[in-house]
């Protein structure tokens, strides 16, 4: 079992990949996922900056998640502009024939104005038109710990929803 491929910069893969001299094949992550999913219960996959951030010049992270039958969680960073990025993110996910899961509310602006009236202005509208649960809304966290954000999101929530 090897990651298919690691790149060095935390910055979107087909610009990364270019300077590594990379060429990402969604093949090869598909073969290796598949890999993994004979010695796991349970394989997450974590997207690289959004559902359709580009691989290289034909493909990008939502052909990959097509690929892999993958249901989608979406992670709603909460600024200026949310609502819109979600429900655009949601209608992209469903017109690739993909499960939105479930979406995640992330605090990344500290500033941010009416974020109860946006979170729940999301609710609202990703339950209706998907049945897409709130799964959790992850605080401003001063460290970078996935365990400590995992406890914020809502573990039976999800697994409810996948077993549908």
């Amino acid at each position: 079992m090897s990651t298919p491929y690691l790149l060095r910069e935390p910055a979107a893969p087909h610009i990364v990949a270019a300077r590594e001299g990379v060429q990402l094949d969604i093949a090869h992550i598909v073969a290796c996922h598949h890999d993994v999913e004979q010695l796991a219960d349970v394989v997450v996959v974590e997207g690289v900056g959004g559902f359709r951030v580009p691989l290289d010049d034909m493909w990008d992270t939502s052909d990959l998640a097509f690929a892999l039958e993958l249901p989608v969680i979406l992670v709603v960073g909460l600024r200026l502009g949310c609502i819109n990025h979600a429900l655009l993110s949601a209608e992209a996910i469903a017109a690739r024939g993909l499960m939105l899961a479930g979406w995640i509310a992330n605090a990344i602006d500290p500033d941010m104005a009416c974020v109860t009236e946006n979170v729940e202005a999301i609710r609202q509208r990703l339950d209706r038109q998907y049945s897409a649960p709130l799964l959790g809304t992850i605080p401003r966290l001063d460290g970078k710990r996935a365990d400590e954000a995992a406890t914020y999101i809502d573990i039976d929530a999800l697994l409810k929803r996948l077993r549908r």
